[in-house]
């Protein structure tokens, strides 16, 4: 499950930035996504699970599982350590004693233990004849397009599943999992920050308000519009992945994110005292399992998330820092 980069990404140059480094030049956000994906730092928890679930030997009944309770922390360490202890007996719910673990920002709706827990109880209860696998994919009709908006809608039937929820499960289901669904668009229904990534490059986008079909069919233009502009600069994106993309590229532009940020910021994860020996060992596997070293701090001179690279491209019009 190594990331594949790119044709040509490699050889593409460090390209520094003009004014207005307002996050609107196309050729700046094609270089990021380019380097966001060849880094393995676009989603990068989603090949450390598949590693995670290669190195255990999980059938597709617990892949599912372990899955669904990462996407209920959407924190690795916690995800990972609770797995390790078997928090989880299918049908009995979470131990409670896991149920306070820390939670992805994501997640903090399920924060202070008894959503987590009403949570894992919800998936329980849907959970045919024990088997979470078959509860998502008894409705599937064999088209992958027309599935994923039927997986959506079995996700989002779970307590504490909102849209994000349901369509983040789809994506990692589809990606680790190898569920036959197939997205269908960037999840525009009342999104945040992939409208906010692409009003910087069309500022029309900023009119556009709620989650209306003709809203909702708008931003799915734009978006598509600037598929084929990525594509056409030799940065082609599966759907999924622009969501994530224009996501990554407002917060490198307010100066939040870097290149590399999210495989950091594992990494401050995966510290806290919660995080078993077991634990830490398996997924510090399973990253060097999953990407090169070079964007890995364990094997470099940087431990978690390096504050000073937030602001590279806001202060300095810079993509790249591994030049320095």
């Amino acid at each position: 499950m190594k990331p594949v980069p790119p044709a040509g990404a490699d050889e593409v140059p460090c390209h520094m930035a003009s004014p207005p480094r307002d996050g609107s030049n196309v050729a700046d956000l094609a270089e990021f996504a380019r380097w966001h994906v060849a880094s393995g730092d676009i989603d990068p928890a989603y090949p450390v699970l598949a590693a995670l679930i290669d190195r255990w030997g999980l059938d597709p009944e617990d892949a599912v599982r372990f899955v669904l309770l990462y996407v209920a922390y959407y924190d690795l360490g916690s995800a990972v350590s609770a797995w390790d202890a078997g928090a989880w007996t299918p049908g009995r719910g979470l131990d409670h004693r896991f149920a306070r673990l820390p939670t992805g920002t994501e997640r903090r709706g399920l924060r202070g233990g008894i959503n987590l827990l009403t949570h894992i109880d919800s998936l329980d209860g849907r959970a045919a004849g024990g088997s979470l696998l078959s509860w998502l994919t008894s409705r599937f009709t064999g088209d992958p397009r027309a599935d994923w908006k039927v997986a959506e809608a079995t996700i989002r039937s779970v307590e504490h599943n909102g849209r994000w929820a349901a369509y983040k499960t789809g994506e990692i289901l589809a990606t680790v999992c190898k569920l036959p669904i197939e997205p269908t668009d960037a999840g525009h229904d009342f999104s945040s920050g992939p409208r906010a990534g692409l009003a910087l490059v069309y500022p029309k986008v900023t009119k556009f308000k709620g989650a209306r079909p003709g809203t909702v069919a708008a931003l799915d233009g734009f978006t598509e519009e600037l598929r084929d502009d990525l594509a056409g600069r030799g940065v082609p994106l599966p759907i999924e992945q622009l969501e994530t993309v224009l996501c990554d590229w407002h917060a490198v532009v307010e100066g939040r994110y870097y290149v590399g940020h999210d495989q950091d910021m594992m990494m401050d994860q995966i510290r806290r005292p919660h995080v078993t020996p077991a634990a830490w060992a398996d997924i510090m596997a399973a990253r060097e399992a999953s990407f090169e070293r070079r964007w890995l701090g364990e094997f470099n001179d940087w431990d978690g998330v390096r504050p000073k690279l937030k602001r590279l491209y806001k202060d300095h019009g810079r993509i790249c820092w591994w030049d320095d």
